[in-house]
């Protein structure tokens, strides 16, 4: 694997956004992955379209693609059309268009990043959740904690009346 490619799948993880509550790569990332032109790529996807579902690839709007380019500093240069996402499914289904060697090992590797991705959510999920219950837990005790500090508190005035 030549250097080149070893620097290019480093950005790999870098490039792969969360939008519409999944993760995607732009076509134009894609694109460059497989260094193939943006055009081509998605004029392949357009001739196979029965096999791209909108789960497998959108269009960004005009305010997704709006926010994603405040959030890049710098530009790639001038945008005619708003960019295709490609989901895993996405690039799983166009890498099966796309024959040339880098695209076999790309769409291997950005799976593969895919999948990490994936481990990390459900373990971050997981572990929200815990924090989640022990917030609760941490509420629900000082509640507890408070009754029964008033509690002793009138049951010790009630007490002194006795007392005197």
């Amino acid at each position: 694997m030549s250097e080149n490619t070893q620097t290019i799948k480093k950005n790999v993880s870098g490039q792969i956004r969360f939008i519409r509550d999944q993760f995607v790569l732009l076509d134009s990332d894609l694109s460059m992955f497989f260094e193939i032109e943006t055009k081509a790529l998605n004029q392949a996807a357009a001739r196979n379209n029965k096999r791209f579902p909108s789960s497998f690839r959108f269009q960004l709007n005009t305010t997704e693609f709006n926010l994603l380019k405040s959030q890049i500093v710098t530009s790639k240069g001038g945008v005619r059309k708003l960019p295709w996402a490609y989901t895993e499914h996405g690039i799983a289904m166009i890498s099966t268009l796309i024959r040339n060697e880098m695209a076999i090992q790309m769409s291997i590797h950005i799976i593969q990043t895919f999948v990490r991705l994936r481990k990390q959510e459900y373990i971050y999920s997981g572990l929200i959740n815990r924090i989640e219950k022990l917030e609760t837990f941490k509420v629900e005790t000082n509640r507890t904690l408070k009754k029964l500090i008033l509690q002793q508190s009138n049951t010790s005035k009630k007490n002194r009346h006795l007392l005197q």
